[in-house]
């Protein structure tokens, strides 16, 4: 069972104690330490959270964080326990969801938080036929849960292994460049494009700012063109700018029903041009 702690920074040893307790009885339990602050934090936590298969809530503090992966979790239909100490107010709106009273000592409250988390059998029975990130380009536009329990970096190996089914040579930015503007570049014959891949929370829309800097890597690389891919659209200021500009915008959905580049450049073009169309009325 793959177990997400929605917590505080003042209760690190309480989440410690958990992960321990949980990892003896054989759970996973996300490990945020590893998302570095060069990465899309929001994007990864939220596809760590939506990746769980329980989430538990500690409400020690009026975080934001914590009653926004809540309300994450609960409009998802994830399983959710909510963890409070006696005294403090659990607002109306959860307080129907399971809950457990700590009682200040993490050892105790991470065997009584395991013993808890036995109960929700269902959980424990379900079956993972499909790992969100085992699941290729398609099923995850078909399948929205699962593209959202997605990590970015394994989005972007998706979208690279697609562009190389197309036979078409990769190459990786080289190490040492530190403010890179995009993921990798494709070459397709004399032809060199630089691919940029944006996986985000399906609300939000990539900013303008992205097309700004990869344009400037297109200028300096000298290459041909560049190609952005997100799941979740674009902002209208950024459709705009690169509909003058060698940047095709493109979505999950434009991107598996794609065949070549020929006509990914097409889709693009007609994409574009489609929400330019609407945005304008």
């Amino acid at each position: 069972m793959r177990v997400f702690v929605s917590h505080s920074s003042q209760d690190r040893e309480l989440v410690e104690a958990i992960a321990q307790q949980l990892q003896r009885q054989g759970d996973q339990v996300a490990d945020l330490n590893n998302i570095s602050a060069g990465d899309d934090v929001v994007s990864q936590v939220f596809s760590t959270l939506r990746s769980a298969d329980i989430v538990i809530a500690i409400l020690t503090s009026m975080n934001p964080n914590i009653y926004y992966e809540l309300g994450v979790a609960v409009g998802a239909g994830q399983p959710v326990l909510v963890v409070a100490a006696s005294g403090d107010q659990v607002p109306a709106e959860i307080a129907g969801l399971p809950y457990l009273e700590r009682s200040g000592n993490p050892e105790l409250d991470a065997e009584k938080i395991a013993i808890a988390l036995t109960r929700f059998t269902d959980v424990r029975l379900r079956t993972h036929d499909n790992p969100p990130n085992e699941i290729g380009l398609a099923a995850a536009a078909k399948n929205p849960a699962y593209l959202d329990a997605m990590m970015p970096h394994r989005f972007e190996e998706l979208v690279r292994a697609w562009f190389a089914a197309q036979g078409l040579e990769i190459d990786r930015p080289r190490e040492h460049v530190i403010d890179r503007s995009y993921d990798f570049a494709v070459r397709d014959r004399d032809a060199t494009y630089l691919v940029e891949v944006k996986k985000m929370t399906r609300q939000n829309r990539v900013s303008v700012d992205v097309v700004r800097r990869l344009i400037s890597s297109v200028a300096i690389l000298r290459a041909t063109g560049a190609i952005l891919i997100s799941p979740s659209g674009f902002t209208t200021a950024a459709v705009s700018l690169a509909a003058s500009m060698p940047v095709a915008l493109l979505t999950l959905d434009d991107l598996v029903a794609t065949t070549s580049m020929a006509e990914l450049w097409d889709r693009a073009a007609a994409t574009t041009s489609l929400q330019l169309a609407n945005r304008a009325e």
